[in-house]
């Protein structure tokens, strides 16, 4: 079943350096509902502003994104974003329940649901620290656990592993598709890593070099659960990872002219 749908969407927008700059153009992808989706494209083409279009955060010039909702009481999306986004002056019990303060929950239940949720990302013994006070992947584990205690049917993520690094975005991988398994979560990733994206997702959708357009869209066949270290030793790994690299590479070549 249809979750999202993206119907000829372009944006466009005006630099004063580049003048009209043409981000996105006619775009159209359905995601269907429990799907995991991965976006990967050059950098420039437009996958961030598709994802602020889809989280109702930027306006299309033409074209729109409509929502099956199928739980009135749920949010449709939550976002996180690359940089953790949270509350500097928030803690990181109280930034994990801020999704549920502003939709009216109670007091008592939202901080045992936010509870529930840092104890399932490793952060217990933080729940009274502040977001200076903790590392760069401590702080995507807290836009995990704040996104998913959200509780909403689309969750949007913007490269949030992508400044970390190697050995701390294998563990995040792992912890993010631990959460996701228990849930009925829709997911559309963004990300530059092909590794990333066969790792994660259920498809592979590749964007052109601005303006963004679909090119092509690749199922992902390897069986869940999965363990990100041991499915890049796959065979079958390898050869999707070229197939969608093959694809790609012209792309991001034509990004950088």
């Amino acid at each position: 079943m249809s979750k999202l749908s993206v119907e000829n969407l372009s944006v466009q927008f005006v630099s004063p350096q580049q003048g009209v700059v043409q981000a996105l153009s006619e775009v159209s992808l359905t995601v269907n509902s429990g799907e995991f989706v991965a976006l990967v494209g050059p950098s420039g083409c437009g996958k961030t502003t598709l994802l602020r279009v889809m989280a109702d955060l930027e306006k299309p010039t033409t074209g729109q994104v409509s929502l099956n909702s199928q739980d009135a009481s749920r949010p449709n999306t939550a976002m996180v974003f690359q940089q953790g986004g949270l509350f500097p002056w928030m803690s990181v019990l109280e930034n994990i329940a801020y999704g549920m303060r502003i939709r009216g929950m109670r007091g008592k239940e939202r901080y045992k649901q936010a509870m529930h949720w840092m104890t399932r990302v490793g952060l217990m013994r933080f729940a009274d620290s502040f977001p200076h006070q903790l590392s760069g992947g401590m702080q995507q584990r807290v836009g995990l656990a704040r996104a998913f205690a959200h509780n909403a049917e689309v969750l949007l993520m913007d490269e949030p592993f992508a400044a970390l690094d190697a050995q701390t975005r294998l563990i995040l991988q792992e912890t993010l598709l631990n959460l996701w398994k228990d849930t009925d979560t829709t997911v559309v990733f963004v990300t530059h890593s092909i590794e990333e994206a066969l790792v994660l997702a259920d498809r592979v959708v590749i964007m052109s070099a601005r303006p963004g357009r679909i090119l092509a869209s690749f199922d992902v066949s390897f069986a869940r659960p999965r363990d990100p270290m041991q499915l890049r030793l796959d065979s079958g790994f390898s050869a999707q990872y070229v197939e969608i690299w093959g694809i790609l590479r012209e792309q991001v070549a034509l990004a950088g002219e």
